[in-house]
C-alpha cells in the first residue's frame, strides 16, 4: 500500500516567477462578454450609474492595491513586508470596507472581479511540494480516529473506500491544521495555491485559457458529457474530471469544493469555487483562478517544504532533495 505521504501522492513545484492576477486584455475580455451575455439586462438605470461608478473607483484604487500587494509575499512563517511603500488610508480601508449589497448576480462578479483582484504582476516563488488531491473524507475520517499516518491509504490505492469516502473532506480550520502538522507541512500560501493551479502563464483556468464545462463541476444541476468524460470519471470524488488538471498535474483546484489557504494579510482563507455558489450563467467567470474563494463547505490540500521522505516504505522508495 501507498500511504497518503507516498512520493506518488506528491507534486513538485519548482522555484521560479509566475503570473498573479488578470492582466488590463483578460479584464475587458471578461466585461466584453459580461456584456454579449447580458448580464446586465435586468439593471435599472440608476443600478447601471452606481456600477459604473463603482468600477471607475475601484479601477483607480486597485492600481494601489497591486502596489502594496507586491512588497508582500506569503511564506510558511507568515507575511514578509519588504520595504518601499506604506499603505495609504484607503488601502487600509480597503482590507475592511464593502462597497454595497450587490443587486444581481452581474453586480456579484463584477465587484468580486475588481475589489478583490490584483492586476497581473509577476512573482516569485521558492519550491514547495503540494499534495495531488485533496485529503479525502476516507483520510480525514481515519485521521481523526488515530489511524497513524503510514497506515493511512493514499487516493487512488485499493485500500482507500470508494463513493462519498473518495470526496473531498470538508473541514473546518481548528481541524484542519493538526493534519497538516501530523504530516510536516501547512496549508499553502495563496500564491502557492495559484500557482499549482495555473502554472506560470497567467492561464485562466488550469487547463487553459477557453471554458470547459466537462473539466470540472462548477454549479447544482450541471450536465457533464459523458462522451468527453469517462463515466466512472464524473462526479464529487477528489479523482474526477482528468480535463481540469493542472499543468503540474495536480487534480480537482477548480470545480469542486474550495480549499483553505493563507492568504497575503496571514489569516486563512480560502481559494476555489463551491458549485452551491455559482450558476450556469456565471460558472466561466466564478471558476477563474485568480478570483477569491467563496462557499462555506471547504477543503484541505498540505504542502510541504521537503519532498516527502518513506520512512515506512524502505530505502527503495526515498527520494531527497538535491
Amino acid at each position: 500500500m501507498k500511504n497518503i505521504l507516498h512520493n506518488d501522492y506528491w507534486v513538485e513545484i519548482p522555484a521560479g516567477k509566475f503570473l498573479v492576477g488578470l492582466s488590463l486584455a483578460q479584464r475587458a475580455s471578461i466585461i466584453e462578454r459580461m456584456h454579449q451575455l447580458r448580464m446586465y439586462a435586468g439593471l435599472f438605470k440608476h443600478q447601471l450609474h452606481l456600477l459604473e461608478s463603482i468600477r471607475h473607483k475601484c479601477q483607480k484604487i486597485t492600481k494601489r492595491y497591486t502596489e502594496w500587494f507586491r512588497t508582500r509575499i506569503q511564506t510558511g512563517e507568515g507575511v514578509y513586508e519588504f520595504p518601499g511603500l506604506e499603505l495609504t488610508k484607503e488601502e487600509n480601508a480597503l482590507k475592511m470596507t464593502k462597497l454595497t449589497q450587490p443587486f444581481t448576480d452581474a453586480f456579484r462578479v463584477e465587484r468580486r472581479l475588481h475589489f478583490y483582484v490584483p492586476f497581473e504582476i509577476e512573482v516569485h516563488l521558492d519550491r514547495f511540494y503540494i499534495a495531488r488531491f485533496p485529503v479525502t473524507n476516507e483520510q480525514f475520517y481515519l485521521f481523526n480516529k488515530k489511524t497513524p499516518i503510514e497506515s493511512i491509504p493514499g487516493v487512488l490505492e485499493p485500500e482507500h473506500n470508494a463513493g462519498e469516502s473518495k470526496r473531498g473532506a470538508r473541514v473546518h480550520p481548528d481541524y484542519a491544521l493538526p493534519i497538516c502538522t501530523e504530516i510536516g507541512g501547512r496549508l499553502p500560501a495563496e500564491l502557492e495555491w495559484e500557482k499549482a493551479a495555473r502554472g506560470v502563464d497567467g492561464r485562466l483556468y488550469p487547463w487553459g485559457n477557453e471554458w470547459d464545462l466537462d473539466a470540472g463541476y462548477f454549479y447544482y444541476g450541471q450536465v457533464s458529457n459523458a462522451a468527453s468524460v469517462p463515466p466512472d470519471k464524473i462526479g464529487n470524488k477528489v479523482d474526477s474530471y482528468p480535463k481540469g488538471v493542472s499543468p503540474y498535474g495536480v487534480w480537482r483546484m477548480v470545480g469542486s469544493e474550495p480549499e483553505l489557504v493563507m492568504n497575503i494579510m496571514g489569516s486563512i482563507s480560502s481559494k476555489g469555487h463551491h458549485p452551491k455558489e455559482s450558476y450556469a450563467d456565471t460558472a466561466w467567470l466564478d471558476h477563474m483562478i485568480p478570483m477569491p474563494g467563496d462557499g462555506n463547505f471547504v477543503a484541505l490540500r498540505p504542502v510541504l517544504d521537503q519532498w516527502p521522505v518513506q520512512q515506512w516504505q524502505g530505502a527503495d522508495l526515498q527520494k531527497n532533495n538535491p
